[in-house]
């Protein structure tokens, strides 16, 4: 668990822009809750992600792209995989832009794998039910 806590806070050194906001985004602050059982871990990992402003939208889109290594697969997906269980069960309200920008992502095809294209599916069924 501790493992997965420091590839969560290795994904805010991977984005170059991101928005300031005053709280975690609620949605990423469930997401962790349901990854992270460890207080103390959830704590940190929570507070690094609040400070950098990073939403769930941003944090989604790391993971995709790869521009966070979240775990030790070429494409992260073990975390994927995660992402895409969660977003099934809980079915978050995900703003339309991250479906574009996964989708401007999948459209080199070097880019495309099976967990990829499961989780914007995943995805497009989330936003598209909505």
């Amino acid at each position: 668990m501790a493992r997965l806590a420091c590839f969560l806070i290795l994904i805010l050194f991977s984005f170059s822009c991101l928005a300031e906001t005053a709280g975690l985004d609620p949605r990423l602050r469930d997401f962790l809750e349901w990854e992270i059982k460890d207080k103390d871990t959830l704590e940190q990992t929570s507070e690094v992600y609040r400070s950098g402003g990073v939403d769930f939208e941003t944090f989604i889109l790391g993971v995709f792209t790869g521009a966070a290594k979240m775990d030790g697969t070429p494409d992260n997906s073990l975390m994927l995989s995660r992402l895409g269980l969660y977003v099934e069960r809980k079915n978050p309200h995900l703003r339309p832009g991250l479906l574009l920008r996964m989708q401007d992502f999948m459209a080199n095809p070097q880019n495309h794998t099976m967990m990829r294209s499961m989780c914007i599916s995943t995805v497009t069924d989330n936003v598209v039910s909505r």
